[in-house]
């Protein structure tokens, strides 16, 4: 933790957080902050273009939003990706990975690895995006497989779109993603099954999509209600 935050948290009388793993961190590191210390989520824009509708279910494209640099491990989904579309090329199935790359190093990684896969046709970098609902509109699913993570502004974004996920088991993801019910959860520790995930998705009914899409709004709805969010606050403060 930050000196100057680790001070001002000392001499406070409630100190809240919107990340999951960080009150863990001052709960294990700090025992004299763990009782008041409390998670509140971010207040999150709920608002869609429109309802999601079938335009998702019947995407080819599977998408990545965030940053581009090696805690994201992008090249893990590239990999699983590749191995999922070895019998399915014909179907002309995309990963397309938006967003802003400072790490020029990893970068180059990624994109070598995209050649050496032979994946050229199928896996774009798009770069940053300036309306990115337009990519939750027709992304069949959002993929996110952090070795860490803040509150997702990302997949709170999906999540409200509808847009089933995929993404690492580590607290923060699942505090949004339910496994089996609006997206799934998978390990960093056995990237060689991660394949079978894609293969699940694609194999899903409309119904079942359309069941993880309302699953996702209903969970949207309930974590970034504003009245729940104030009256957390409230009672902290009260």
């Amino acid at each position: 933790m930050d000196k100057y935050y680790f001070n001002l948290c000392r001499f406070a009388n409630i100190v809240s957080s919107n990340s999951l793993s960080k009150i863990e961190y001052i709960k294990e590191n700090f025992s004299f902050l763990k009782d008041k210390t409390y998670f509140i989520p971010n207040i999150s824009n709920t608002i869609r273009l429109s309802e999601p509708g079938m335009e998702n279910y019947f995407s080819n494209n599977i998408s990545y939003v965030g940053r581009i640099s090696p805690e994201k491990n992008i090249d893990v989904c590239i990999e699983a990706f590749a191995k999922f579309t070895g019998t399915k090329k014909d179907q002309n199935i995309h990963f397309n990975i938006y967003g802003e790359a400072n790490n020029i190093q990893y970068l180059n990684k990624i994109k070598n690895l995209i050649s050496e896969l032979k994946m050229d046709k199928y896996i774009f970098i798009k770069g940053p995006i300036n309306n990115v609902n337009e990519v939750y509109k027709r992304t069949k699913a959002i993929c996110l497989f952090s070795s860490y993570e803040g509150f997702s502004n990302v997949l709170s974004e999906a999540l409200a779109n509808g847009v089933p996920m995929i993404v690492s088991n580590i607290i923060e993801n699942k505090y949004l993603v339910e496994n089996e019910k609006n997206g799934y959860t998978i390990s960093l520790q056995d990237t060689k099954s991660i394949h079978f995930i894609f293969t699940k998705l694609f194999s899903l009914s409309q119904d079942e999509y359309k069941k993880i899409q309302k699953n996702n709004l209903t969970k949207s709805n309930e974590i970034f209600d504003l009245d729940r969010i104030y009256n957390l606050y409230s009672s902290l403060l009260n």
